[in-house]
């Protein structure tokens, strides 16, 4: 079984390997798209502000405009009633009057032209603020996409360690070397056994002999006596 998942694992192995060895570069790749895209993003931003600018400007001038128009008609309202009552030259109110009507028409035909590019550059400008925002969550969704994808790698590439040390370990060889030890125990248990057994029936049979040396000695050592004390004895008789 053990040698079953071994042969597994080393297919795995491949083709995993391959397969991580193909996504480090894109990785790198994705990373450095991303970072061009930021700063494209940023340099975007930045001439976005510039065209709200100018979109200001452009209104302010648009307003002015109307202001000017406005101010022509009023100016010649103001001659035009001076001379119903007379107090002017009713020509001279005219010329006047159709001097500032024409200044009028003119006011309102540059704020209608300047309205229109308005409204056209407005357009294109939320346009374009549109896609930098659509451009923001893209990136911003990328990136966390990325830093997940880099994650799995990490963990695969960790995983890929793993099974290679797992598929490398001999099993067989590790069992032979463990059987060895364990025969060589039991030798070392067996021969030690064998030396106590040894030890202790020398030690028995050495005490059973000096036993019976000592028995020995007391039974010289009773007739030694006796032979004195009879050799005594006679000595007084």
């Amino acid at each position: 079984m053990f040698n079953l998942f071994k042969r597994f694992f080393k297919i795995v192995r491949a083709e995993t390997g391959s397969i991580l060895d193909k996504i480090e570069d894109p990785i790198k790749l994705a990373e450095q798209n991303i970072k061009n895209l930021k700063k494209e993003l940023e340099i975007s931003l930045k001439n976005l502000v510039k065209i709200r600018a100018v979109l200001n400007i452009l209104k302010r001038e648009l307003q002015e405009k109307y202001k000017q128009a406005m101010n022509y008609e009023r100016q010649a309202t103001a001659i035009l009633e001076k001379a119903q009552e007379n107090m002017v030259n009713e020509q001279e109110a005219d010329k006047l009057a159709s001097e500032l009507i024409i200044k009028r028409s003119q006011a309102y035909i540059q704020a209608t032209r300047i309205a229109e590019s308005v409204n056209q550059q407005e357009m294109l400008t939320n346009q374009f603020e549109s896609k930098i925002k659509d451009l923001k969550v893209q990136v911003t969704s990328w990136q966390e996409e990325l830093t997940i994808l880099k994650a799995r790698y990490k963990i695969a590439t960790s995983i890929k360690r793993i099974n290679k040390q797992f598929c490398s370990i001999d099993s067989e060889n590790t069992a032979n070397i463990l059987a060895n030890i364990k025969d060589k125990i039991i030798e070392e248990e067996s021969l030690a056994q064998a030396y106590e057994y040894v030890s202790e029936f020398d030690c028995g049979q050495e005490n059973k002999i000096n036993n019976r040396l000592m028995g020995t000695d007391k039974l010289a050592v009773a007739g030694s006596l006796a032979e004195i004390k009879t050799r005594l004895l006679t000595k007084k008789d």
